[in-house]
């Protein structure tokens, strides 16, 4: 058994009591003289035993609309999403519904979904957060929401960054997703531009808060920068916004799978930890690639870039919980914590190190969850 803070053990054992609360983990023996002998027993043999995962940037309100080929037109694909959103209260909550089965079916328990006021009834907790778009002054009712996400800088205006960041809610943006965004904040122009002008939303109002030669890190610090903001994707940044990213104790929600499929290279997450960011891992939607599985996220580093197994089980566990403005030890084995626990197959008869093996996997593990968190 394995988390992200303290416990590596084989074989391992974790007690919780009747409501999932952690009250020892670690070697076997250790934990039974802590507990005593007379526990409900659950045998997880050649299983690996890990904290439930942790998905910071979620789109479970799509779920309805499934994988989707991208054309290599970002613009042209965000239309198609909009034309495939639901309004109908019913078909969201089934779409999220179905999203969040699928989420803990893939061992992951805690989420940061885009779009829902609240994810309680759902076997998965986290942070709804209430997504809004427009460049008015105002955002619209957040009664009941758990978080506040303005869409990102060229469709949302610096006013409803202004109100989110004010809310005291977990908030949450996209960020420096696309060079398209870049040009928009930066110039004024480009495709978003162009696409607010068919949509005919462009006017001189909208105009004033663009083409100052900001990059979309230095306009958010400029509109709302002392907000705990969870930056979703963060592609396209350089030394100076990583610093900046740093210094205002900002999150980054990296999506690894969702950057592959929209074609972006490079993301600097490495450099990014190395500067002390909390950087977390999401699956975006998924119209990108099928599945709702941080560990398909966390397979996709260790396999590309050869990412240090244990930095990629924090980023999916603690960094996530922060990010989410939740204790990161909620996310451990740590006596206390109620992290959920899910058992991933693995093969003893090697000496390959259990969560390497998992990560170097072709296709995913079985997972099987334990113990959820709600």
């Amino acid at each position: 058994m394995r988390d992200a803070a303290t416990v590596n053990a084989s074989p391992g054992a974790v007690a919780l009591d009747a409501s999932g609360i952690v009250i020892a983990a670690g070697p076997v023996d250790a934990v039974l003289r802590k507990t005593g002998s007379d526990i409900v027993r659950i045998e997880a043999t050649d299983r690996l035993l890990l904290p439930g995962l942790v998905n910071a940037h979620a789109h479970l309100d799509l779920t309805h609309i499934g994988h989707q080929p991208y054309g290599g037109d970002f613009v042209q694909w965000v239309r198609m999403v909009m034309g495939g959103r639901t309004s109908d209260p019913q078909q969201i909550h089934e779409a999220v519904a179905s999203g969040a089965e699928q989420s803990a079916a893939a061992g992951v328990f805690t989420v940061g979904d885009v779009g829902s006021r609240s994810l309680g009834g759902l076997p998965v907790r986290g942070v709804g957060f209430v997504e809004v778009i427009g460049h008015h002054d105002t955002v619209v009712s957040i009664d009941g929401a758990t978080g506040v996400q303005p869409h990102a800088p060229y469709s949302t205006g610096p006013g409803v960054y202004r109100q989110a960041a004010a809310s005291g809610l977990p908030v949450s943006t996209h960020l420096a997703e696309t060079p398209a965004e870049l040009e928009f904040v930066a110039r004024g122009t480009g495709p978003f531009r162009e696409l607010l002008e068919r949509l005919g939303k462009w006017n001189d109002t909208i105009a004033a808060h663009y083409g100052r030669g900001l990059h979309p890190v230095d306009w958010l610090d400029h509109v709302a920068g002392d907000a705990p903001w969870l930056c979703a994707h963060c592609n396209y940044v350089d030394d100076a916004q990583i610093d900046t990213i740093a210094k205002r104790g900002w999150s980054v929600a990296y999506c690894p799978r969702a950057s592959d499929y929209f074609e972006h290279e490079g993301h600097r997450y490495r450099n990014m930890l190395a500067a002390g960011v909390n950087v977390c891992l999401g699956t975006d939607s998924i119209i990108c690639h099928g599945t709702l599985s941080i560990l398909d996220e966390m397979r996709h580093l260790y396999q590309r870039d050869k990412t240090d197994p244990q930095t990629l089980l924090k980023m999916a566990t603690i960094n996530g919980m922060r990010g989410l403005q939740f204790d990161g030890r909620e996310a451990t084995f740590a006596p206390g914590a109620r992290s959920g626990v899910i058992a991933v197959a693995y093969d003893p008869s090697t000496k390959i190190d259990p969560l390497r093996q998992i990560l170097s996997a072709k296709q995913t593990p079985v997972i099987e969850p334990l113990e959820g968190v709600t």
